[in-house]
């Protein structure tokens, strides 16, 4: 894979429906940048469907010294989406996330029918620790994504700070994958972005950088996996 896979927050943005297309600022040292098929369908909170995509292997360069969670209470969503803040795969975290191994909170909302297409599923399937947290989940299709966005209860913060939505997106009958979250307009990120750290992968012999971007204007944090 070379530069022309290089995605844009611009082109990211408008794919996940969410407004606004200002210049985008890179977190960790580097853009994210597509990756190959690295996830099937869905995104599920777990790195094992991207490590197994990769074509390669993990390579460290150097050693991140992440900050760690202090007072931080067992429901803020650090919790849930913090692999976001390793590479988007939950490299070299110093704390541990929500258990998504068996099945994710993307996954027990995201319904699909053969007649019908994508639907959400009732609240009594969404996980429960998570369920009382979401106020609506709106579904929207694009040209080449679809994307469940969750919209939470006033009150939801990531790292303390207010969050509006988490969104998973998915190419239908397709690869490729992503995850945002996207904070209140009140939101002081100045503590929160330092810890959205890039890494080194191997991939088919060529080396990328893995991690998050941001965009300013929405105050939006995206993974991607294509």
């Amino acid at each position: 894979m070379k530069s022309n896979h290089v995605l844009s927050l611009v082109a990211i943005s408008s794919l996940i429906a969410l407004s606004g297309c200002a210049e985008s600022q890179t977190m960790g040292t580097t853009v994210v940048k597509s990756v190959g098929s690295l996830v099937n369908e869905v995104v599920t909170g777990t790195i094992a469907g991207v490590q197994q995509g990769l074509g390669g292997s993990p390579v460290d360069t150097k050693k991140v010294v992440i900050s760690t969670p202090k007072k931080l209470p067992t429901s803020d969503m650090l919790y849930l989406f913090g692999d976001m803040e390793g590479g988007c795969v939950g490299k070299n975290l110093s704390f541990k996330t929500f258990d998504q191994s068996q099945l994710s909170l993307a996954d027990s909302i995201k319904g699909v029918s053969e007649g019908s297409g994508y639907f959400v599923r009732p609240r009594s399937q969404w996980l429960s620790a998570y369920r009382d947290t979401i106020k609506d989940v709106k579904i929207k299709e694009g040209n080449e994504f679809t994307a469940y966005h969750l919209i939470f209860k006033d009150g939801i913060k990531y790292r303390g700070q207010p969050l509006e939505e988490y969104v998973f997106m998915f190419r239908p009958e397709s690869s490729g994958a992503g995850e945002a979250l996207k904070f209140a307009p009140t939101a002081n990120l100045s503590t929160v972005l330092p810890n959205f750290k890039s890494y080194k992968m191997e991939y088919w012999d060529e080396i990328i950088d893995m991690g998050a971007t941001y965009n300013s204007k929405n105050k939006t944090i995206t993974c991607l996996f294509d």
